[in-house]
């Protein structure tokens, strides 16, 4: 470095040249650091000293490139506006990146040549021997994993049965003809797509928080050196949010089977505070095979006119159906009709992260901080475990108060009778109100300002626990009127009288919904999965709402990145990539520090 350093020592001695000189030697200092934590990591690993110093001058050349060509900006500026623009320094950051890039990549594949290949062969021949197979070198292939530093190539030989008794012992017991130990070393064999599991992870990450496959697809290919195409976007998306709801599905049968076998325990001092539980559920328009009658009945792609209305609730809004169906995890399926599952979401939080704030009539309102999504497209059998092992996961049985808001529904009383004995349910106030609204412009559907008025009125009753006031000018309309709305709003009000005393729960201090629960359906449904035109194939609806549902809980970390490298070995097998990483994560962090 000594040629660097005397370069910058002749340089103008301006105040502000000095600063930036000074930030040079800063990042030379940070570089060159980085740079003995490598070394140190090879000797830790006990490389030569020869091949110690083979790495040591690739770093050594690749970081004069980059000082040569900040001198050069340095120098090439004038002393009276020596300071670059905006753009100057967004271009100078960029060439940065691509030289750490490709500085990067150069360690990465001068690391892989110090690789004792014969060591493992050495070793796979001595395994595979104790257990009665022998095995013989063969020749050497290529191989090409994507990776988030771009396509890491490599030769690597093949082990291959010495007889024709070994091959059938080798492929009885792996199933493979056979053996690379390169690839099960670097963690290579494992892999599903030829694709590392950090590539994997970012790849399901851009599909979770973008409207469509295509869209992912784009922002990868143009912000990331993940060289993929859409196909495989969907295949790796899907395939990580199989994993984590199969994680899911795990965590919440144990659950389950703990609370049947009434060994569930709660902490014996409980927190002076309220665990909330919101429910709710919206439908999502997925594909159901036909059975073999059916087939021959309907043998042609639905169309738009072919949904039957009878297959909507009520209460569903109608959604266009495209002609083709684009954003199915297989490809078009024709022996499949339109159908309609309910998508169960769950919210669960505590009071202990509410933060206050006044609303626009001044009132102070919660602000839920953190917390923890539930989705589960299918019967609510199987989404109260997934809910129950959440409960218990934030604290459920540990809190002064546990309160369960929904919009009244049977299956959710049923639910929370069955899981949740002691807690409050409260009618969202939300959706009291939205019926009450609903029922108003039917009733008053050519005096809109009357509407609006008599459903505030009847709003503001509720909200002072005035339901029976409230049910009495319901019925004070008549049964002419009334009938002009599908809604029984007195059926539905008298149906939840005993989770309405909002007056009450106000003088508590608890919170009484709102729109969060919808928000939250806006946010972790509709923005990614009932864009127009889509149909889902019910796994994979499923696999991107787990996904979707982890990012948005804040648990992206904890359940999918931890979970996914623990399979694919991240830390463990592939410690040969794991010591570059780390070098590649001291480089980055300081330079864009």
């Amino acid at each position: 470095m000594k040629k660097n350093e005397i370069n910058l020592e002749s340089e103008s001695k301006t105040a502000q040249d000095q600063t930036i000189l000074n930030k040079i030697k800063d990042f030379q200092e940070i570089l060159t650091t980085s740079m003995d934590c490598f070394i140190q990591k090879m000797k830790q690993d006990g490389e030569n000293i020869e091949d110690q110093l083979v790495i040591k001058k690739l770093i050594q050349d690749n970081l004069d490139k980059l000082f040569e060509t900040m001198i050069l900006i340095h120098a090439s500026a004038s002393n009276e506006n020596f300071f670059p623009s905006l753009t100057d320094l967004e271009k100078f950051s960029a060439k940065l990146r691509d030289e750490q890039r490709t500085l990067n990549l150069e360690l990465i594949l001068e690391n892989f040549k110090l690789i004792n290949e014969k060591l493992y062969i050495g070793k796979k021949k001595q395994e595979y021997l104790a257990k009665g197979i022998k095995l013989r070198v063969w020749r050497s292939f290529p191989k090409s994993i994507i990776t988030t530093f771009g396509k890491f190539a490599y030769n690597r030989k093949a082990l291959i049965p010495a007889t024709k008794k070994d091959t059938t012992s080798l492929e009885n017991l792996t199933k493979e003809k056979m053996i690379f130990p390169i690839d099960e070393f670097l963690g290579a064999d494992k892999l599903p797509f030829k694709i590392s599991a950090d590539a994997m992870l970012e790849i399901a990450y851009r599909v979770q928080e973008v409207p469509s496959y295509e869209a992912a697809w784009r922002a990868i290919k143009r912000s990331t050196l993940i060289d993929v195409n859409e196909d495989t976007v969907r295949a790796v998306a899907n395939h990580i949010g199989s994993i984590v709801f199969e994680n899911d599905e795990k965590n919440a049968m144990q659950a389950w089977e703990t609370l049947q076998s009434g060994k569930t325990r709660f902490p014996k001092t409980k927190r002076n505070h309220e665990l909330y539980i919101e429910v709710d559920g919206s439908m999502l328009q997925t594909r159901k095979r036909l059975d073999e009658n059916e087939k021959n009945i309907e043998n042609q792609e639905p169309t738009r006119n072919s949904l039957d209305e009878n297959e909507k609730p009520d209460h569903v809004a109608s959604l266009p159906i495209a002609e083709t169906c684009v954003d199915l995890s297989d490809h078009v399926d024709k022996t499949a009709k339109p159908n309609w599952t309910e998508n169960q979401l769950g919210m669960v939080f505590s009071s202990d992260n509410f933060k206050w704030r006044r609303n626009n009539e001044g009132q102070l309102v919660p602000e839920i901080g953190k917390r923890e999504y539930i989705c589960y497209l299918g019967e609510s059998s199987g989404f109260k475990k997934h809910l129950f092992a959440a409960a218990i996961k934030n604290g459920y049985g540990g809190y002064e108060k546990t309160i369960l808001i929904s919009d009244g529904a049977t299956w959710i009383r049923a639910m929370k009778e069955e899981l949740f004995p002691d807690a409050q349910q409260i009618l969202n106030i939300y959706h009291l109100c939205e019926k009450v609204s609903l029922f108003s412009k039917d009733i008053f559907h050519n005096d809109e300002n009357m509407a609006k008025q008599w459903a505030n009125n009847i709003c503001d009753l509720l909200r002072q626990s005035e339901w029976e006031t409230a049910v009495k000018e319901i019925i004070s309309l008549g049964e002419a009127k009334k009938s002009k709305s599908k809604i029984n709003l007195v059926e539905y009000i008298l149906n939840n009288k005993d989770a309405i005393d909002y007056a009450y729960y106000k003088e508590q201090g608890w919170h009484v919904g709102g729109g969060a629960i919808e928000n939250a359906d806006k946010t972790v449904l509709q923005s990614r999965l009932r864009q127009a035109g889509m149909r889902w194939n019910r796994d994979s609806g499923q696999f991107i709402l787990s996904l979707t549902s982890k990012a948005l809980s804040n648990l992206w970390d904890e359940q999918v990145v931890k979970p996914i490298r623990n399979l694919y070995d991240v830390e463990g097998a592939a410690s040969f990539l794991s010591s570059s990483i780390l070098y590649e994560l001291l480089f980055h962090d300081k330079v864009n520090s």
